[in-house]
């Protein structure tokens, strides 16, 4: 939106309902990760604020079809700057590049540090390493190269939107992550992992209740922040029993309160 000269829209994790549920499924790396896939986190975003946007899934991507002009490419495990620790340990939901194209070659921006890359698009769709959701993100023809401006959803509708999307996926939620704290063993690498993903969780989560403070909400907010730092204190000591209770009750108190 930005390479398009569109407004910056505040709050997209919660207006595309990433920040307002999360699954365990599956191995610790990706642990706490956002439930709602790319596609439909896309699809809500762009019906939020009024902008037309496609999200292909690479699978159904042809190597002989040109790419567009600009586009997100993602979630891919590894990007193309330096790897982290973290990453020996946590994926979460993967990073997100952003990709021009200049004719037949391809640079590639990604967003933990690396100023740009030149890629061809054999090895650009190479970096997808398999991972199932991977889609590149873009804008509609009729949106390009216009002074169309789109349109900022207000933050009671973006908090109401997200505390009625959290009911309906709230037990699937919940099973998801008791069942992730059952089979969880505390080996070191998991211990690592799950220290990166509750912070991951948390950051998204701080995301949704300042949204809420903007909307009036500064008690809940309050009692969110104590819950927080026991959340903080699981990541580090690894003890996460009480983890799905804790994560509960910060959403029942949304729901109990949120305007």
């Amino acid at each position: 939106m930005e390479y398009e000269r569109l407004p910056k829209i505040s709050s997209p994790d919660c207006v595309s309902l990433r920040a307002f549920g999360f699954c365990a499924d599956g191995r610790e790396e990706k642990w706490f990760r956002p439930l709602i896939d790319t596609e439909s986190a896309v699809r809500k975003l762009g019906d939020a604020v009024g902008i037309s946007f496609s999200a292909v899934r690479l699978c159904k991507v042809s190597r002989m079809m040109e790419l567009p002009e600009a586009f997100v490419f993602g979630p891919v495990k590894n990007g193309i700057a330096a790897p982290s620790v973290s990453d020996r340990y946590y994926i979460g939901g993967g990073r997100y590049l952003f990709i021009q194209r200049r004719e037949k070659e391809y640079q590639v921006f990604d967003p933990w540090g690396f100023p740009g890359l030149w890629m061809t698009q054999e090895n650009l769709l190479s970096l997808n390493d398999c991972q199932p959701g991977c889609c590149i993100i873009y804008l509609r023809e009729e949106n390009r190269h216009r002074n169309r401006l789109s349109r900022e959803p207000s933050c009671e509708m973006i908090l109401k939107e997200g505390i009625e999307y959290h009911k309906k996926i709230r037990d699937l939620e919940e099973q998801s992550i008791s069942g992730a704290v059952r089979r969880y063993a505390g080996t070191q690498s998991e211990r690592t992992a799950l220290r990166y993903g509750i912070l991951n969780m948390i950051q998204m989560l701080d995301k949704v209740f300042l949204l809420a403070v903007k909307c009036g909400c500064q008690d809940i907010k309050t009692k969110y922040d104590e819950k927080k730092q026991r959340m903080f204190r699981m990541a580090e000591s690894g003890d996460i029993v009480e983890l799905p209770g804790i994560l509960t009750s910060i959403w029942r108190s949304l729901e109990n309160d949120g305007r």
